[in-house]
């Protein structure tokens, strides 16, 4: 991502990539992706906040799928939905000098207040960024899960997957690739694309 998030008091000597890709994300509260947008090229940011306002963070290639045509199997994408109250995020820290410190996510409700506590960040407009992003996750309604195409057309993580359901139109949009696995099988071979959030999704909140 093109802005610095600073941790704090962090030791990651002794850990691989894939240790070191899990810490990041359990520093970050659960909010910082990381994923190879390429075999040399290693991605971290925020993914719900970009799309959420309608942008593309990565800018790199796209894909159609429409299901029953290039889409071999689509049951595994599946419908996330909210229940009650919108969540809003709170997080605690302590600075450097002993100072207590409480962000909270940008929003005018008051509903359900998820509340998290970090020693590992203390740089409030970043506490900022992962509350809002947080904030995004937690709402986040819409399809996610993974599709099955085929080995062409090609795609890759950080991709844009144009998604079109005759049968079910409410499925239809723009969304984050997050992932792929391409699978070999008796009956030949197949991509397994994870699929991420939608572009210029409804937040499902107000925000200030």
């Amino acid at each position: 991502m093109a802005d610095n998030l600073p941790f704090v008091n962090v030791n990651l000597d002794g850990l691989n990539g894939a240790d070191i890709c899990d810490q990041i994300k359990s520093l970050s509260l659960g909010t910082l992706a990381t994923f190879f947008i390429n075999p040399t090229t290693l991605w971290c940011g925020l993914l719900y906040t970009p799309y959420v306002k309608n942008t593309d963070p990565f800018a790199l290639g796209s894909v159609n799928y429409r299901l029953g045509y290039n889409v071999i199997k689509d049951n595994s994408l599946k419908e996330r939905t909210t229940e009650g109250e919108p969540v809003k995020i709170e997080i605690k820290t302590v600075d450097s000098e002993g100072n207590r410190i409480t962000i909270n996510s940008n929003t005018n409700f008051t509903g359900r207040i998820d509340k998290h506590f970090t020693q590992r960040i203390s740089d409030q407009p970043t506490l900022l960024k992962i509350a809002n992003e947080k904030q995004y996750l937690s709402n986040y309604a819409g399809y996610e899960g993974a599709i099955n195409s085929f080995l062409q057309p090609i795609c890759a993580p950080g991709w844009k997957a144009n998604i079109l359901d005759d049968r079910y139109p409410e499925r239809n949009g723009v969304y984050m690739i997050d992932g792929t696995e391409i699978i070999f099988g008796q009956r030949g071979g197949k991509i397994k694309v994870e699929i991420g959030p939608k572009i210029g999704f409804n937040p499902n909140i107000t925000t200030s």
